[in-house]
């Protein structure tokens, strides 16, 4: 027992070791029904480096994504903003471009929670004949898969992001024959490190 806790204590520096910082970028988003069209917006965060080897993190983020749909039919548009606060948890791999730069690998879960939004329908491409609150006609629950791309320079202080998002839960209603789809995003951004290191 003493032997187990010397080395969970002697484990705890190593795992303590992260760096906190702040990203921001595009966010292209859209569903997974036919005829949806792509809506773009900001994105912007937070995340932590969680060091447990050289070679491999934990990285969670929290941030703000802006995103939608959009979906034509006839003289009619419909415009569906969605803002999320979004929680991913990557694995991140790093590999080695030289010594002092590293290709990265992120894959996990993500949840996210709809916090605001408004759909509006529009006739002849300007009027408009509808107008409601998004999350008062699709759950604000939302959860799937992440992943994506990076580069990053020595230290893990400046990050290059490629992302993308696809959410696992279906947004429909049979009974009102509604069809949402699915969330599918896809970002671009950069990403900075405060240099907090907690050790």
């Amino acid at each position: 027992m003493k032997r187990s806790l010397f080395i969970i204590l002697l484990l705890i520096p190593h795992f303590l070791y992260a760096q906190t910082g702040i990203s921001c970028g595009l966010n292209v988003s859209k569903r997974t029904f036919k005829d949806a069209k792509t809506v773009t917006g900001l994105y912007a965060g937070l995340y932590h480096d969680f060091k447990i080897s050289p070679r491999f993190y934990i990285q969670p983020h929290l941030a703000l994504s802006m995103g939608g749909v959009k979906m034509s039919k006839d003289n009619m548009e419909t415009v569906i903003k969605s803002n999320y606060l979004e929680l991913p948890v990557y694995a991140s791999f790093r590999f080695p471009f030289n010594k002092e730069d590293n290709f990265v690998v992120n894959i996990g879960p993500y949840v996210a929670q709809g916090l605001f939004g408004k759909a509006k329908t529009y006739s002849d491409g300007w009027y408009e004949t509808n107008s409601y609150n998004t999350f008062d006609e699709i759950p604000s629950l939302d959860y799937g898969i992440a992943g994506g791309v990076a580069y990053v320079n020595k230290g893990n202080s400046a990050y290059f992001f490629i992302d993308w998002m696809y959410g696992l839960k279906e947004f429909s209603n049979p009974e009102e024959e509604n069809d949402f789809g699915k969330v599918l995003q896809i970002r671009v951004r950069l990403a900075i490190s405060l240099n907090f290191d907690w050790l």
